[in-house]
């Protein structure tokens, strides 16, 4: 119930008025089952996103998070020797099917397990496989040569680095540990030099997107 109500207060009240005008002008669609789809779609997540927020911890809920981009960075990778999952040859599409968003995927749960602090203060086992999720997003994000995808992943991690400098190593209610965030950073140098020393590749106007 309290998740519910939340769906009309700050800021989920804007996504809520959205879907409910979404649902309301299915019948009109061109499409309308598609526009149910979709209408659907937005209020599962909306849902879902109120009861993360009261029920879960902030750490628990990065896990869960964690664990569903993990899904799709380990599930890539066997994809690599397909020749229908490359983008003109030389861009990585993965699950995703397109090089932008899982190069966005990739990014994400990389920041995910800086922000997490899933270097460190773990068992050896735990740190290894922690810092091997991260060499396979490093390695997925640097293969789908997006521009986007690379530049918001650096920016945020930027952000994350300043959020923690001012709040004294702690981002909110999660602690962003030095050694992470510096290690990360060293992480992110041979995605740099596939970028920028890589062939040419498409622009996301070319995509479409």
């Amino acid at each position: 119930p309290h998740a519910l109500r939340a769906l009309w207060q700050p800021p989920l009240a804007f996504l809520s008025v959205f879907v409910a005008l979404l649902l309301a002008a299915t019948p009109t669609a061109i499409a309308p089952a598609s526009s149910l789809r979709y209408a659907t779609g937005y209020l599962g997540v909306e849902v879902i996103v109120a009861m993360v927020a009261f029920v879960f911890t902030p750490q628990l809920a990065l896990r869960g998070l964690l664990g569903a981009l993990a899904f799709k960075v380990i599930g890539s990778l066997p994809m690599m020797a397909l020749a229908s999952s490359w983008f003109l040859g030389d861009r990585f599409q993965g699950l995703a099917g397109n090089p932008n968003p899982m190069g966005a995927v990739a990014g994400l749960a990389y920041l995910l397990i800086v922000f997490g602090g899933g270097l460190e203060g773990r068992r050896t086992a735990g740190r290894l496989a922690f810092v091997g999720l991260g060499l396979a997003s490093t390695f997925v994000l640097a293969e789908c040569r997006s521009y986007s995808a690379l530049t918001a992943t650096m920016g945020a991690l930027m952000a994350l680095i300043a959020l923690a400098w001012r709040g004294g190593g702690r981002v909110g209610a999660l602690p962003l540990r030095r050694s992470s965030w510096v290690i990360a950073a060293a992480l992110l140098i041979p995605i740099a030099m596939v970028e920028l020393g890589g062939p040419q590749r498409s622009s996301s106007a070319t995509l479409g997107l």
